[in-house]
């Protein structure tokens, strides 16, 4: 019998490139997984002279020939485009693959938009095409990318994992992690077990804000009061004129009143009964002109506009003014621009300071401390303003020092878990790893939680100072500049040092000696 030999290819079924053995990406066409094995058997020298046997050639899926039937496109994008385009009614399709592929996390995972600087839950990107920020396997740098697909996978069972650095991440069991050792699930790592986080993730945002607006927001959040009156304690003067120009910049006033047994005073934002009086006016006979120009009767109006009559009569005769969505409603009723109707004497006639009112656009009115948070204008600042809001915030609740030993350090206290991670992330964005540590206490017999987040080292405080800055502590200030650099601590920040890290070091290292090495 003639002789036969066994060939093993691996064929691309995007382009039809062949490999001698399989690769998880194709290297003609940059294609992942898309490799299938391909056997074929050949004949002996003997057979071969007597019949030669047709190459095969790769032919893609969407081209293969159904007899006509439509396929039948699947929710899953990235399924249906490995089958063709769809299934077939009536063939069976069996589908496998490597364990801890189905990864998932939690829908209030937040991630980061690069092109805007957006800290959205994941749930984000299953409705809106925006990119993520992911890891290049080769070169370790973090880069854009587009996303392929969104799966929603149901209710699971999941795990907390928590870094030594207070980061949270909440995930299946299979969800696969950076080791040295390469990509491993969760359900096999161990506490000590150590795994690659970014040191920076320099993206911001292009949406500008005046800076009366970032810092009112910073300092209402370090050490403001957000209830029915709105108000910031300090003891430092440049914060106290901030604040005299922030009054100034919303047409407000602002009272102080000292506190028994402190150096620090309330600075309270108000507006003038008068100045509400006037503005009440102006409104009042801004509607009786448009009124009078457009020839509708009042009753008409209100119908137009979805408004209540009564209401409106309150409005003309200066009683009260109408909200923001409801003057705009009246203009377009009547088709003139809102602004003839003294949108800008508005604000002012509200019994809501303006004040009031823009911290309740942005979502923060009523909040206590304990439920405070980053509100999402701030992460889509571009850098300098994004300093400048830190800057303000580390001034009311935040400090850097230097202790008795010389260690210096940097740390931002507050009782709302989640604006602690919101610090820790936007530090993250200039390059600052910091730490978040939960502190417990009893107060009053109960329970008393804090968050911090720190930063030591003479290096890393230093770095805060220089791109971000405090007001105040002079002190502390003046100490840190005199202390030189260290080098890093390795408690936290270490190089991945996995199987294939001594024989690269070996040989870039040559005869160099381990010590000098390390130093």
């Amino acid at each position: 019998m003639p002789k036969t030999k066994t060939i093993t290819q691996f064929v691309c079924q995007q382009c039809g490139g062949t490999q001698l053995k399989w690769m998880g990406r194709c290297p003609d066409c940059g294609e992942w997984n898309s490799f299938v094995e391909v056997v074929e058997t050949k004949a002996g020298a003997k057979e071969r002279s007597s019949s030669v046997l047709p190459r095969a050639v790769p032919t893609r899926l969407k081209d293969v020939k159904t007899d006509g039937l439509d396929r039948l496109p699947m929710a899953m994008q990235e399924f249906s485009r490995v089958l063709g385009g769809g299934i077939v009614p009536g063939c069976l399709v069996l589908v496998s693959g490597d364990p801890g592929i189905g990864k998932c996390v939690t829908a209030d995972t937040r991630l980061i938009d690069p092109e805007t600087g957006d800290y959205l839950p994941i749930t984000t990107w299953q409705v809106d095409q925006r990119e993520v920020v992911s890891l290049d396997d080769q070169s370790l740098q973090l880069n854009r990318s587009s996303v392929d697909g969104f799966q929603v996978q149901g209710r699971q069972s999941i795990v907390r994992v928590i870094t030594r650095l207070g980061r949270q991440l909440h995930c299946t069991i299979t969800h696969p992690l950076l080791t040295a050792n390469g990509w491993l699930p969760v359900e096999r790592l161990r506490p000590g077990d150590r795994i690659a986080s970014p040191r920076s993730l320099p993206y911001f945002g292009h949406e500008s804000m005046p800076e009366a607006e970032i810092k009112l927001m910073a300092y209402l959040l370090a050490e403001g009061s957000l209830q029915s009156s709105i108000s910031v304690t300090t003891g430092l003067p440049e914060v106290a004129a901030d604040l005299k120009h922030i009054a100034q910049r919303f047409g407000v006033s602002l009272r102080a009143y000292a506190k028994d047994n402190s150096p620090a005073i309330q600075y309270r934002f108000t507006s003038d009964s008068e100045a509400r009086k006037t503005a009440r006016t102006k409104v009042a006979n801004a509607l009786r002109r448009a009124q009078a120009r457009s020839g509708v009767t009042w009753a008409e109006w209100a119908r137009q506009a979805g408004v209540n009559y009564s209401s409106l009569n309150a409005w003309r005769r200066g009683q009260c003014a109408p909200s923001e969505q409801e003057l705009q409603r009246l203009a377009t009723a009547i088709a003139v621009p809102v602004i003839e109707l003294a949108a800008d004497a508005r604000g002012h006639a509200d019994v809501n300071t303006p004040i009031a009112q823009f911290v309740d656009r942005h979502g923060m009115r009523y909040r206590r401390a304990a439920d405070k948070y980053v509100p999402g204008c701030i992460f889509r600042l571009p850098r300098p303003q994004l300093a400048v809001f830190l800057r303000a915030l580390f001034t009311g609740d935040g400090s850097v020092f230097v202790d008795r030993r010389g260690l210096a350090g940097l740390s931002y206290s507050t009782i709302s878990r989640r604006l602690a991670e919101d610090v820790q992330h936007l530090l993250l964005r200039f390059g600052l790893v910091t730490k978040l540590r939960v502190k417990r206490s009893l107060v009053k017999g109960a329970d008393y939680l804090a968050y911090e987040v720190t930063g030591v080292g003479a290096r890393r405080t230093q770095a805060f100072v220089k791109v971000i800055g405090i007001i105040g502590r002079r002190p502390a200030l003046t100490k840190l500049s005199n202390l030189s650099p260290e080098l890093e601590s390795s408690q936290m920040d270490t190089v991945p040092t996995g199987e294939s890290f001594w024989a690269l070091l070996h040989e870039a290292a040559g005869s160099t000696s381990f010590r000098i090495i390390s130093q």
